[in-house]
């Protein structure tokens, strides 16, 4: 979008629910960059550009300094389907000027955790391409455990780790012992925010302490890096045991909403409908 000398480019991931229906998501892959305020006067335009794709509707989801601003320039275009109300949560780094400052201001239980992991030789380290099938599994295997859907496919790592890795923006993780990969974490990263995508170790390896030794050197490398926030990503508030998992690395809870450009108004009408159906589930 142009207006003279001012420029705003939307980026986001093309994500296709099922044939025919498509949905433009920005959060956490990419942003608004450059002159926000040329949105809401380009409305058309970017209903025309989406349309003309096939994507049924674009949501950018905001937080903190972008919802204020949302909430002032654009209100009519924030949107929030009734049966989903998910918050995130987010670890401010700038309140810890190292890694050892944040370490020390953790639980004592947590720390323990982490040690543990050190003592048992739980090694972390990028992942590797040939290393997809193994990641996947472990990823499936934590769901399935769980009793939650698998809704990723290896195409998911392997894009972060092929595409993202290479300019800093995002890597894939593995926690090894004794020669072996017990888990994984993926990490998708902005200017300022490092976003939690991913973690997964299967029920067989959790006495190792390799689901906190993963989360930790995340958040360690986001110190060390200088970005300013930690994301955990959306959480539903009937999931407790999550909120307070993300709760005892010092995060804090933050509304999440979105501003919803529909360019297909049935079709992003029966993507609503297909949320709702999974909630239901």
């Amino acid at each position: 979008i142009t207006d003279g000398d001012r420029v705003l480019q939307l980026g986001f991931v093309r994500r296709k629910i099922l044939p025919g229906l498509v949905l433009g998501s920005t959060f956490p892959y990419a942003s608004l960059m450059g002159d926000r305020a040329l949105l809401p006067a380009s409305l058309s335009s970017v209903r025309d550009a989406l349309s003309r794709h096939g994507i049924s509707s674009l949501e950018i989801a905001l937080t903190g300094e972008g919802l204020a601003w949302a909430k002032n320039a654009c209100p009519a275009l924030l949107d929030l389907p009734r049966h989903y109300s998910p918050a995130r949560h987010v670890i401010h780094l700038a309140s810890y000027p190292d890694v050892d400052a944040y370490l020390i201001a953790l639980d004592p239980r947590v720390r323990w955790s982490i040690r543990k992991a050190n003592r048992m030789n739980v090694a972390i380290r990028p992942a590797e391409i040939g290393e997809l099938p193994r990641i996947q599994q472990l990823y499936r295997q934590t769901m399935q455990e769980k009793g939650a859907p698998t809704l990723y496919g290896s195409e998911r790592f392997g894009l972060i780790m092929d595409r993202l890795r290479p300019h800093g923006l995002g890597d894939v993780y593995v926690a090894e012992s004794g020669g072996r990969c017990i888990g994984m974490a993926a990490v998708v990263t902005g200017k300022q925010s490092a976003h939690l995508i991913q973690v997964a170790v299967p029920r067989a390896y959790r006495s190792l302490r390799a689901s906190d030794a993963l989360v930790f050197h995340a958040i360690a490398k986001s110190i060390r890096s200088g970005r300013k926030f930690f994301d955990f990503m959306a959480s539903s508030p009937g999931d407790t045991g999550v909120a307070e998992y993300k709760r005892k690395w010092l995060s804090q809870e933050e509304p999440l909403r979105y501003i919803l450009v529909t360019a297909k108004p049935t079709r992003s009408r029966i993507i609503n409908l297909l949320r709702w159906a999974r909630h239901r589930i």
